[in-house]
């Protein structure tokens, strides 16, 4: 949060986009694929509420080399980027990965800007409430504050539910118990770790791609085609309207209307 969207290229919506069309986008595709069913309807809820001026400990400085607060302050410069030079997001800062590269990076670049004294406005927190067009409802959840980059899931079903974590190689499966003196069936599931950017996505993406052009003319299966990424866009698109206009919007009329007309 702090590196893309506080201090990074994706800080500013009237630069680039809001952080739910930007990052979540990905989140509005894996409900989609899940679900089975376009968007029916959306609404959303979510501000700048953490990293903003007033919340910069007293006496911090505009820069993190400059700052007497660097002791107390997990959002050092220092502290995100040294530990991990060669990797990222160190990467991000300069092709020099050395703490001379580093610091020199800090001292001249945006990175090293104290997190509560930058141009931001996209959200750190934000949630979603989706209906699908089959009927299925799904809540999604932003925060900007975690302990650690990941995603979580819970899929809650008639007899069951199913969670999942991304930074996990498995899936735990529950069966619901008559009572709450029976705790249930839970059992773990082993799902398989792939290796890249995205989980794996991006390999899979690509190898798709070239399936697809390597039989050109036949009926080929895409696990996420641009029918799908469109619709995911959309309605990121959507939830983010909502969030500024405080209304609920409808993806046909979405679908359907001029720019300026999508509520």
């Amino acid at each position: 949060m702090a590196h893309s969207f506080v201090r990074g290229n994706w800080r500013n919506s009237d630069l680039s986009s809001p952080i739910i069309m930007q990052k979540s986008c990905h989140d509005m595709d894996i409900l989609l694929w899940l679900v089975g069913s376009n968007c029916k309807k959306i609404s959303s809820f979510g501000n700048l509420s953490y990293f903003r001026k007033e919340n910069a400990p007293k006496g911090a400085a505009a820069r993190c080399l400059d700052c007497p607060c660097e002791d107390e302050c997990r959002f050092d410069g220092k502290k995100a980027y040294l530990p991990i030079k060669g990797a990222w997001p160190a990467t991000v800062l300069t092709e020099d990965q050395t703490e001379e590269g580093i610091l020199k990076a800090l001292r001249e670049g945006p990175y090293g800007r104290c997190v509560f004294d930058c141009d931001n406005n996209v959200c750190d927190n934000q949630v979603t409430d989706i209906e699908f067009e089959n009927g299925v409802t799904a809540t999604f959840h932003l925060s900007g504050l975690t302990n650690k980059m990941h995603r979580t899931i819970k899929v809650m079903c008639e007899n069951g539910d199913i969670c999942g974590d991304d930074s996990e190689d498995y899936i735990t499966v529950t069966k619901y118990s008559s009572n709450y003196l029976y705790e249930g069936e839970t059992r773990k599931v082993d799902v398989n770790s792939e290796e890249g950017f995205h989980g794996g996505g991006d390999y899979r993406l690509t190898m798709d791609f070239l399936t697809a052009l390597e039989h050109k003319g036949e009926t080929v299966e895409i696990r996420s085609g641009i029918e799908q990424s469109v619709e995911s866009h959309l309605m990121a698109y959507a939830a983010e309207q909502s969030r500024v206009s405080g209304q609920v919007y409808y993806m046909d009329k979405l679908r359907n209307s001029k720019p300026g007309e999508e509520k």
